[in-house]
């Protein structure tokens, strides 16, 4: 098998901002065998050693679920913290994986958090008040707080982070890998129907070039047709009418009963 260019950069940067991270944990997050992993790092004189700069529990595994469910609320209202490392003082902050929602939609961010401890991530829930009201599908919403679901804080996460966010903005990562399960987050977080019989994923705080990626990212794996529309100047991804009730298919068994409104023709 060839490995890219950007295989090895990838390699190199998460060993160099995760040095605690073991050569079978940088490949399962990069989708790269164990073998060319070590190999990339010894060749850059990266080596794996005992030692972490983190003063925190052991790294959490992440189930193949729990991954889809992060990378299809990373396309949508999910968010990686940035994370701190001084192994001179005990303030070390690990990175955390949260969600954030209106709490017109406290079923929705329920339901994530019950899924989530299904797959073995168990989550805290909080709540947070708003002063001033704001637009929830074209009506005022008065009771407008926030419900936000947070995982605990663990150095798994800040590999997540390297990737989406390797400037501080988040990014397509390159190598992402779209589940139905993913697919179906992302729709239900950012997706609504169009007027002209197709469905949008309101992907406008992702750059143009990221949402080429995702366009054809999602035409060779689930052979779906979409363009690029523009709202304000942004790019969204527009699916196509003819391509609208493939995708709905692709969704369908994982969508929340409070979300089932998106999903109709």
């Amino acid at each position: 098998m060839k490995y890219t260019k950007d295989d090895t950069l990838n390699v190199i940067k998460l060993k160099k901002s995760n040095s605690g991270l073991t050569s079978k944990e940088i490949g399962n997050l990069l989708n790269l065998p164990d073998y060319f992993v070590r190999r990339t790092c010894n060749t850059n004189n990266l080596y794996f050693g005992h030692y972490t700069p983190f003063k925190s529990k052991e790294i959490l595994d992440i189930s193949i679920d729990t991954h889809a469910l992060i990378i299809g609320s990373l396309l949508g209202d999910g968010y990686i913290s940035k994370y701190k490392i001084d192994s001179n003082t005990s303030t070390n902050k690990n990175s955390k994986f949260e969600i954030k929602h209106g709490l017109v939609q406290k079923d929705y961010a329920l339901f994530k958090s019950k899924l989530l401890k299904k797959f073995g991530l168990i989550t805290t829930v909080r709540y947070e008040s708003e002063k001033e009201p704001h637009r929830y599908d074209g009506n005022l919403i008065v009771n407008n707080g926030s419900i936000i679901i947070s995982s605990p804080q663990n150095k798994v996460f800040n590999a997540y982070r390297d990737l989406w966010y390797p400037e501080g903005i988040k990014v397509i990562p390159l190598n992402i890998e779209i589940s139905p399960l993913s697919l179906a987050i992302w729709a239900m977080d950012d997706g609504s129907n169009s007027k002209s019989g197709g469905f949008y994923f309101h992907s406008q705080g992702f750059t143009l070039k990221d949402n080429e990626r995702l366009i054809k990212y999602l035409n060779e794996q689930y052979n779906l047709f979409c363009k690029i529309h523009y709202i304000k100047g942004k790019p969204i991804i527009y699916v196509r009418r003819e391509s609208k009730k493939l995708l709905f298919f692709v969704i369908n068994k994982f969508i929340c009963k409070s979300m089932q409104y998106k999903f109709v023709y």
